[in-house]
């Protein structure tokens, strides 16, 4: 997509995002190619984390980068030292 040429149409593509309430006890974090954000709540003595990820699969050309971005979630899910963790995206 162009986006210089003032309006654009069409569905924009890649990148994540996550919206929450000011009033919650959280902090945002992201892999270095941004194709992962997570938000972690802090709820009294436990954490609930929460991953937004972009993992285009739409054919066998890019099999290695999908298998790429299942090992970075499985890293991020090592690190975070909670067992509440929740993925979602497309």
């Amino acid at each position: 997509m162009d986006y210089t040429k003032g309006i654009t149409s069409g569905r924009p593509y890649g990148g994540t995002a996550i919206l929450w309430n000011k009033k919650l006890n959280a902090k945002t974090f992201m892999n270095q190619d941004q194709s992962i954000i997570g938000l972690e709540v802090c709820l009294d003595s436990n954490s609930l984390n929460f991953l937004n990820v972009y993992v285009p699969y739409c054919c066998d050309s890019n099999y290695e980068e999908y298998i790429n971005c299942l090992s970075k979630i499985s890293t991020l899910c090592d690190e975070i030292d909670s067992p509440n963790v929740f993925i979602v995206g497309d």
